[in-house]
């Protein structure tokens, strides 16, 4: 079940290789429940108010989802500001590591967020 967002764009920004990988939050240029950008300074900001992850099959927050919108609203002051946004990337990886089998886990949908995250092994980049 996905939850609507406050607003959501209806195509990702021209600039930015966005797709969704699941849920409100996880994939690049995802967020939100829609096509917005993580960072604060975009016009298509995705913030300042953040809406629930999607829910899982249990009717729970969704543990992958729920670390993707921890990690947009982490990388919110983003930019090439790598102060700001360090750990993001790391803390995203850790918060999946925790998603257990009775945490509504989605193994699809954390197997696409860790190929995506390993694609950006060894930088502190946010999506976008």
């Amino acid at each position: 079940m996905l939850h609507a967002a406050a607003s959501s764009a209806a195509s990702p920004p021209a600039n930015v290789p966005a797709f969704r990988v699941c849920g409100n939050y996880c994939g690049p240029g995802w967020c939100n429940g829609g096509w917005h950008s993580e960072w604060d300074a975009d016009p298509n900001h995705c913030g300042p108010e953040y809406g629930p992850p999607e829910l899982s099959a249990a009717g729970e927050a969704s543990c992958e989802d729920s670390c993707c919108r921890e990690h947009d609203i982490c990388c919110a002051p983003g930019g090439t500001d790598l102060g700001a946004t360090r750990g993001c990337n790391a803390g995203l990886a850790r918060c999946l590591e925790r998603c257990g089998e009775g945490d509504g886990r989605d193994d699809a949908c954390e197997g696409l967020i860790s190929l995506g995250m390993s694609a950006m092994h060894g930088t502190e980049l946010c999506c976008s």
